[in-house]
């Protein structure tokens, strides 16, 4: 069965979270359409990037990777959204996070965790997952430490989508940093382990991306509702042109040289 958003409404708020957010973010309690109460993250983004942070949840989470459950939160002005000060005048929709606990890896550097111990959990979650390809599918600049959080074993969610799917782009062409491919590409100091990644993120995790359903993503993450139908296409169309160059894409980030002939005299 293929997740959907779930929607909610902002109860009340408990804090306002300082991270180095661009997007004001708050800690707070819900009431889902199920009439249960819960907490999340919530966030204020542009009806365009809701749909894109809500659409790429739910792609990730059907391909198993650890996302968490997203939601569309109505904030109306009685919840005092975001303060009681400045309440807003007009009902709004926010992007609502299941709470995840795990700080995140800048935090647990910061907590003095060994980088050493990191990279390896990070590539063996990679290599399970595919995370660095579902990055460069969904044209992903902003995976920096800040947006994995880590539980600092052997589990990782992965958070804050909005960036991804930038307007006005080639789906052909890289698009910014893959930034978990520059921290895991040590692991590959030759040619060949380059070529090897590729060809195992091209046999495990592209078939999924490829085959992957998009056309009822605006009914999943009631897009219509709040967004025009071309910004709803532009999404469909950019993922599902873009998974045909993955290979290719994959192949000039890993800046895979040609291998020498057998036998060239050197």
């Amino acid at each position: 069965i293929m997740n959907k958003v779930k929607r909610a409404t902002l109860l009340s708020i408990q804090q306002e979270i300082y991270e180095k957010n661009v997007n004001p973010t708050h800690k707070a309690v819900v009431l889902t359409e199920d009439g249960e109460e819960v907490i999340l993250y919530c966030k204020e983004l542009a009806p365009r990037e809701l749909f894109v942070e809500c659409a790429i949840a739910l792609i990730g989470r059907d391909l198993g990777i650890s996302i968490p459950k997203p939601y569309i939160v109505l904030a109306t002005p009685e919840s005092n959204y975001p303060n009681i000060e400045h309440p807003i005048s007009a009902p709004i929709l926010l992007f609502g996070s299941e709470s995840i606990e795990y700080p995140n890896l800048f935090r647990k550097l910061e907590e003095g965790i060994d980088k050493s111990f990191i990279l390896p959990a990070l590539s063996q979650c990679d290599d399970d997952y595919g995370i660095v390809l579902f990055d460069e599918w969904i044209a992903n600049t902003d995976r920096h430490f800040g947006n994995i959080l880590f539980d600092g074993g052997d589990k990782f969610f992965f958070i804050d989508h909005d960036c991804a799917v930038p307007s006005y782009c080639q789906c052909e062409v890289t698009i910014g940093q893959n930034k978990l491919l520059n921290s895991l590409i040590q692991n590959f100091p030759t040619e060949e382990k380059k070529q090897q990644y590729l060809d195992n993120c091209m046999l495990k995790h592209a078939p999924k991306c490829a085959n992957y359903t998009l056309n009822d993503i605006s009914e999943r993450t009631f897009a219509q509702t709040y967004l025009e139908r071309k910004e709803i296409n532009y999404l469909e169309n950019f993922l599902q042109k873009r998974v045909t160059y993955i290979s290719n894409l994959l192949h000039q980030r890993l800046n895979i040289k040609q291998q020498e002939l057998f036998g060239a005299i050197h």
